[in-house]
């Protein structure tokens, strides 16, 4: 007695379709790459001049 019409197995991505799309990601940066490379920069190391000079009475 043959299956089912919904007893039949689902259909696979061929191997090579699955190969084409890990190439396809690997060419691409990755998404946490792009986040840090977005964020602003850190200018922490400009303010302890600027705070040092202040503290000297150089006002420029």
């Amino acid at each position: 007695m043959p299956k089912h019409v919904i007893d039949r197995p689902k259909a696979q991505p061929s191997a090579m379709l699955s190969r084409f799309a890990k190439i396809d990601r690997a060419q691409y940066p990755h998404v946490s790459v792009k986040a840090l490379v977005a964020r602003p920069l850190d200018r922490k190391h400009t303010r302890l001049p600027a705070f040092s000079r202040i503290s000297r009475g150089i006002s420029t």
